[in-house]
């Protein structure tokens, strides 16, 4: 368990981390001392030091990033938080939500700004059945300028068909049937690699075309080898879809949605050279060139 404050008055958190995504449901935190000022004080008329939260809430850390679980209870009073209360017991309770971390995150309270905890406990299970780990788009990388990859990286083997699989353009209204997508399994990894076909011609390696993108993955078709469904920890649990959203915009090298000045200069930089990661090689002759250029400049300012 880890702890922090960067400055006095700043919030505190208290985190548990786990070697590989898991299910959480619960936490539950054990509050410690609270420190008080007065002598022969009825408690509520004192100051106290601290040791206790003003506000509390719960975030769960995915991709490195941390967000609150759904169906959490927005007051912390739901909770049972009370500023006066020492040793208490608090559970949060929640929609089922895969992390590889989470805490208690809130305002320290009292004169001096601090909390207290005598333990902090999390309720789930390591092995209730595959859920995603990890997106990747376009290999990772900033650029946006070609999606012609997705990788999706789970907590176990999974059984997964196109079917399973639904990419819609928001803005265009483009949607990818199964014969259009292709997919690689990687078992050493518990990993699919998503390729397009978009021109029907038997090669699948084209890239997305311009648009703000809907990846959903229908967690009832896509299962474990024993059979357990696709957990669906996007957040909205309840629609049976785990459902990220990206974009693809040719020029848009930073990964911004905008073709500006800055994608000009990378153009720019590589300009008579090998396309890199650029994304900008319009053609696939591996320069970057006039063609390239006005493939660029039909994009120029747009954004999404």
């Amino acid at each position: 368990m880890a702890g922090a404050k960067e400055k006095p008055g700043e919030e505190d958190w208290y985190q548990l981390n786990f070697s590989r995504p898991v299910r959480f449901e619960t936490l539950t935190f054990w509050e410690g001392d609270l420190i008080w000022q007065g002598v022969n004080t009825y408690y509520k008329d004192d100051q106290a030091e601290g040791g206790f939260f003003q506000d509390l809430r719960v975030e769960v850390r995915r991709g490195g990033r941390f967000i609150a679980p759904a169906n959490l209870p927005a007051d912390p009073d739901a909770s049972g938080l009370d500023r006066y209360k020492m040793y208490q017991k608090i559970t949060f309770r929640f929609l089922p939500t895969v992390g590889d971390a989470i805490r208690i995150i809130g305002t320290p309270g009292g004169t001096q700004r601090y909390t207290t905890i005598m333990e902090l406990e999390a309720g789930g299970g390591l092995d209730a059945g595959p859920y995603v780990a990890g997106v990747e788009i376009a290999g990772g990388q900033t650029q946006r300028s070609n999606v012609s990859q997705i990788k999706l990286t789970f907590t176990d083997d999974v059984v997964i068909t196109p079917d399973g699989v639904q990419i819609i353009g928001t803005k265009g209204g483009a949607v990818l049937t199964g014969e259009q997508i292709s997919l690689e399994y990687g078992r050493l990894w518990d990993c699919v690699t998503l390729e397009f076909d978009l021109d029907s011609d038997g090669w699948f390696g084209d890239s997305l075309p311009d648009d703000v993108y809907r990846l959903m993955l229908d967690c009832g078709s896509i299962t474990s080898l024993a059979g357990q469904e696709l957990g669906d920890s996007d957040g909205h649990p309840e629609d049976g879809f785990y459902t990220i959203e990206f974009h693809r915009l040719f020029g848009d090298v930073d990964g911004s949605a905008t073709v500006d000045l800055a994608d000009f200069s990378l153009l720019a930089s590589n300009w008579r050279n090998g396309a890199a990661d650029t994304g900008l090689d319009s053609n696939q002759d591996d320069t970057l060139d006039f063609e390239d250029l006005a493939a660029f400049a039909e994009n120029w300012l747009k954004n999404l």
